[in-house]
């Protein structure tokens, strides 16, 4: 059955009817133009004609008594009618005087005759010059003229021999209409041809450019439709186009009582090529591994990349879990082979966690879920494979137990958030607030983040987790603006959210819901998360830049960021780690780092906040780096909103030293450095790459 035709050639089939009709159309208009002017043209000549015939006979002047010209006249009359007659100007000549006579004719019989005068000759006679093509005639000359010659032009012009004398006669010349007619078709015909030439060639033109721009639109579509449904690095499957896959096979396991397994696998060691290499030859090796599965696997079986160093395995039709774990074996040791890139063999290892539909599950969400505690199982227990087990809460760590209570927390609202104060150093105003995500257990109380959000991170819940917390914060900042007291919020982002294409639109949609400027929104973002997939994530951020939230660049100094990246992300603002804050009075190093990175982001123009100020000793070394924000335990502890407010309501601003402010008081001392250490700096331990800054 043929499909439905594209819709290029939909169109180039209306715009040829269309032009086609409109070509008709204007070659009828031309014709009809053209014929009028010939026939003007050849009445103009018929008229100079008659013109001169008149002034020969002088119709009506010198006349015998009957009214007839004289023989002398009539002789010049034929003569001169003769000779337009050879040339082919004329067919016949008729003229009448007032009282009907027909005074003159090159039909001498008819000379001096009262024939039934024409209506045009009658309203020539009246001062009408008119004209028409006639075909036949009653009258018995017009009839004989016509048989020979065929149909004529005729033209009837009143005589008169001033412009305001009396007419003195009506007269009409007959010209032959066949090489009128023929000289309009000769001139039609060519003014359709060149008609259809320019319309042929602008409707190629047009043809042209609409192929060249649907080819293109095509090309933006099917390059859009890859993007979607594939990773852009490796040019595998993405998590999209996983899940419709999934879908497909269990529905053809339905249909056909087989089962289809599912493997994730996350890379070990990839971090540390990341660290020791660069980001170029992470990504190499990345895009050599999809190639690497695929050679172990069957055609049907499906390589996907969802993020990071997390790949997926689809197997349709896999008998057992057995059969599963075998190939999960045989994938892994095929990952053991060093990977070449660059002239340099690079080794990593993998964890991969399997399940096996009907087995572990009947639906994609639950498999997937499950698929990813066996991997997070298989990695932290360094088991290489493992198949999820139902018995696994009382093998896996303590903190697996809390997974199906935290999806039942989204749920019921369990989720508080604590919000820890920012001020401005030269000021000492409190400028906004840190959201911090706390879990008020009902069975076990409040619940830090570090004992599950990472288990949130390898179970997909980190979205609807980090939703749920942008919800609450902006309804709080929704509620201090409406109570007069508008403070912005920052809330934390973890590798997997700059992952997902969702979040710009969820960030806008609860904005708008909450009636909240873009501008009291801060997202914040570890250096180590922008270092998972930097060109993804930058594309994220300048999205959500484009909203007009704010982006700062959490924990900076412990990660990778190169300082030509940090130049074109759109972030407004550094937070130095705070491992090297807290240090800082006590440790030289630790202070110089934190020096330079405030003269850094300030030469780039970005704001700088410390966090981790913990004594007024750092508070003030901060304000003679130059530092502009403050963050820790010296300015507030987190605290509810509700003690917040009750904080912010107490809260007397000292006066603080400005720079610019002329003051009899010595500037605060700078920070007593240890001198000659004999230990360098310790590079404080890295956090998790995706793990983000949720409690302060």
């Amino acid at each position: 059955m043929l499909g439905s035709p594209s819709l290029l050639v939909k169109f180039a089939a209306l715009s040829l009817v269309l032009m086609s009709v409109l070509g008709v159309t204007l070659s009828f208009q031309l014709a009809r133009i053209i014929r009028q002017r010939s026939l003007a043209t050849n009445e103009r000549m018929a008229g100079q004609l008659v013109a001169f015939v008149a002034n020969l006979a002088t119709v009506g002047v010198r006349t015998n008594s009957n009214g007839l010209p004289t023989v002398q006249q009539a002789l010049l009359l034929r003569h001169s009618f003769d000779a337009y007659s050879e040339q082919g100007l004329a067919s016949g000549v008729d003229a009448w005087t007032p009282n009907g006579t027909l005074s003159y004719s090159d039909d001498p019989v008819s000379i001096g005759s009262k024939l039934p005068m024409p209506a045009a000759a009658r309203a020539s006679l009246a001062g009408a010059r008119t004209s028409r093509v006639i075909t036949s005639s009653t009258d018995m000359h017009l009839q004989a003229i016509i048989r020979r010659d065929g149909p004529v032009f005729a033209i009837y012009v009143p005589v008169r021999l001033g412009v305001n004398a009396p007419i003195l006669a009506a007269v009409a010349m007959y010209m032959p209409y066949r090489p009128i007619a023929e000289a309009i078709s000769s001139d039609t015909r060519t003014a359709s041809l060149l008609l259809a030439v320019c319309f042929g060639l602008l409707y190629l033109g047009l043809f042209h450019l609409v192929w060249r721009a649907s080819h293109r639109l095509r090309r933006t579509a099917d390059l859009n439709e890859q993007l979607a449904s594939h990773d852009a690095l490796t040019g595998l499957p993405n998590r999209v186009l996983l899940a419709d896959r999934f879908g497909q096979a269990l529905r053809a396991d339905a249909r056909a009582g087989t089962t289809t397994g599912l493997l994730l696998i996350d890379l070990d060691r990839f971090k540390e090529v990341n660290d020791t290499f660069g980001h170029h030859y992470g990504d190499e090796l990345l895009s050599q591994v999809g190639p690497r599965l695929a050679a172990v696997l069957r055609d049907v079986d499906t390589v996907a990349r969802l993020g990071g160093d997390e790949f997926a395995v689809l197997l349709p039709d896999t008998r057992s879990v057995e059969d599963a774990v075998a190939i999960a074996t045989k994938l892994r040791a095929a990952l053991e082979t060093p990977f070449h890139v660059h002239g340099i063999d690079l080794d990593v290892e993998a964890s991969i966690g399997v399940v096996l539909a009907g087995e572990h599950g009947k639906d994609p969400t639950t498999l997937l879920q499950r698929v990813d505690i066996a991997m997070y199982v298989a990695k932290t227990q360094n088991l290489g494979v493992f198949a999820y087990d139902p018995d696994i809460d009382r093998h896996s760590p303590a903190k697996l137990a809390l997974l199906g209570d935290l999806r039942r927390a989204l749920e019921r609202g369990e989720l508080i958030l604590h919000y820890q104060p920012k001020i401005s150093i030269s000021t000492g105003h409190v400028i906004s607030a840190e959201a911090l995500v706390r879990w008020q257990h009902p069975d076990r109380g409040l619940i830090f983040p570090d004992d599950f959000i990472p288990l949130a991170e390898h179970t997909g819940l980190i979205g609807p987790l980090t939703r749920c917390v942008l919800d609450t914060a902006l309804a709080q900042v929704r509620s201090w603006t409406d109570a007069d007291r508008p403070l912005g919020v920052s809330v934390n982002l973890s590798a997997r959210n700059l992952l997902d294409e969702r979040l710009p639109a969820q960030v806008a949609e609860l904005l708008a819901t909450h009636g909240v400027p873009a501008e009291l929104l801060e997202l914040e973002v570890t250096e180590s998360a922008l270092m998972t997939e930097p060109v993804r994530a930058q594309r994220l951020l300048e999205e959500l830049s484009a909203l007009g939230v704010r982006i700062s660049v959490d924990d900076f100094g412990v990660g990778y960021t190169s300082l030509g990246q940090l130049k074109t992300l759109p972030v407004s603002e550094l937070k130095i780690d705070k491992s090297f804050v807290m240090t800082m009075t006590d440790d030289r190093s630790n202070a110089l780092i934190v020096h330079s990175v405030v003269d850094l982001g300030h030469n780039l123009g970005l704001t700088i906040v410390a966090e981790g100020v913990e004594t007024e000793q750092a508070l003030s070394a901060l304000r003679e780096f130059g530092c502009d924000v403050a963050q820790g335990y010296h300015v507030s502890r987190p605290m509810t909103a509700d003690a917040l407010d009750t904080w912010l309501h107490a809260r007397t601003i000292l006066p603080v030293q400005s720079a610019d402010t002329a003051t009899p008081h010595p500037p605060p001392p700078r920070p007593r450095l240890p001198a000659n250490p004999s230990h360098p700096a310790v590079t404080p331990a890295r956090s998790q790459p995706d793990a983000p800054n949720w409690s302060g």
